[in-house]
């Protein structure tokens, strides 16, 4: 039997949703436990969050024969995203202010603008690795080492950060909001 006629395939799909829901979730208990003055819960919590994390790119890998290169995820991601700010959200907003709930329906319709933001930045920078111009510039330009904040002038990063020797992907343009 083929994985894609399976039981098992739903099986995956399931796991891999509830993996991923219970590393957020334990995020979130993290943070919580954190502010409330626990660290060692709080770490518990981290260190579980993170074997979830692995049990979901498990299940991931199954499901989509792997991660997919860079350029495709960027793809994959705009259009996730586009679906949840024209279809989703939208949808959502709806159906919560017919039941009366507005103020769950703004929430709705304020992500909805966030994803729709997230939606162009996938696709500005699928285009700008697709084009070349994710790591160069016709012009001098400043770029920050994401990592140790170095600072280099030119018109393309350096191929190895001088300071701690993280490669070229580590740098953006230092003006640079869209990662923000």
């Amino acid at each position: 039997m083929q994985l894609s006629d399976s039981k098992t395939l739903e099986n995956l799909k399931t796991a891999f949703a509830n993996e991923a829901a219970a590393m957020v979730r334990y995020e979130i208990y993290a943070d919580k436990a954190k502010s409330d003055g626990d660290e060692e819960i709080s770490q518990v919590f981290r260190t579980t969050a993170k074997n979830e994390r692995a049990h979901a790119e498990l299940w991931f890998g199954l499901i989509f024969g792997g991660v997919p290169k860079t350029a495709e995820a960027l793809e994959k991601a705009a259009h996730g995203e586009n679906y949840e700010w024209t279809q989703m959200y939208k949808e959502y907003a709806e159906t919560a202010r017919q039941e009366k709930l507005d103020n769950i329906a703004d929430l709705f319709e304020l992500v909805g603008a966030i994803e729709k933001d997230h939606e162009s930045r996938f696709n500005t920078f699928a285009q700008m690795l697709s084009d070349g111009s994710i790591r160069s510039s016709s012009g001098e330009t400043v770029w920050l080492c994401r990592n140790c904040g170095h600072i280099h002038c030119g018109s393309t990063p350096p191929e190895y950060c001088p300071v701690c020797r993280r490669p070229q992907g580590y740098f953006q343009r230092k003006e640079d909001s869209r990662l923000s």
